[in-house]
C-alpha cells in the first residue's frame, strides 16, 4: 500500500482483526464476497455500504445439503476444485453469479466430486466487514 504502515499488532491480532481490506489480503488467504454472496451476508449483518465482506477459508464450511444452523448463511455453489493436502483439504467453489469461494477443512474425510452442487456455509460472526484502506 505504497509502503504505508497500516496496522501494528501481534500476528494473531492482525490476522484475526485486520484494520482494513489491504491488511486482510496481505496477511493471509481470504475470501472477498461479491454479488449474491455479498447480498446474502449483508441481509444478516449491519455494516456500512462502503465495507467489503471477507472470511478466512478455514471459517467457510462446505456441506452436501443445506443445513439450518443459527447464525450461518448458506450459499449454493458448484465445486470447482478439491485438493487433499494431508491434514486438510482445500476446496474452491463457484456461486451462480460467478463468485469464487475457498474453504479449508481440517481432518475431513468427506468426499466431494468436481462439478457437484454443494452448499457453502459461513457464520456471520466469522465475516469481517472492512473498508479498503
Amino acid at each position: 500500500n505504497v509502503g504505508r504502515l497500516e496496522q501494528i499488532g501481534t500476528p494473531k491480532e492482525i490476522y484475526n482483526r485486520p484494520c482494513n481490506g489491504v491488511v486482510a489480503r496481505f496477511i493471509g488467504d481470504i475470501n472477498v464476497f461479491a454479488g449474491e454472496a455479498d447480498a446474502a451476508l449483508r441481509a444478516h449483518l449491519s455494516c456500512v455500504p462502503e465495507c467489503r465482506l471477507y472470511a478466512r477459508p478455514h471459517k467457510v464450511r462446505i456441506l452436501h445439503h443445506e443445513s439450518e444452523t443459527e447464525g450461518a448463511v448458506n450459499l449454493h455453489a458448484v465445486l470447482e476444485s478439491y485438493e487433499f493436502l494431508g491434514a486438510y483439504t482445500k476446496i474452491r467453489a463457484r456461486t451462480p453469479d460467478g463468485s469464487q469461494i475457498t474453504s479449508v477443512m481440517f481432518g475431513s474425510d468427506t468426499e466431494y466430486e468436481i462439478g457437484e452442487k454443494i452448499v457453502v456455509s459461513v457464520f456471520t460472526k466469522d465475516v469481517l466487514a472492512l473498508k479498503e484502506a
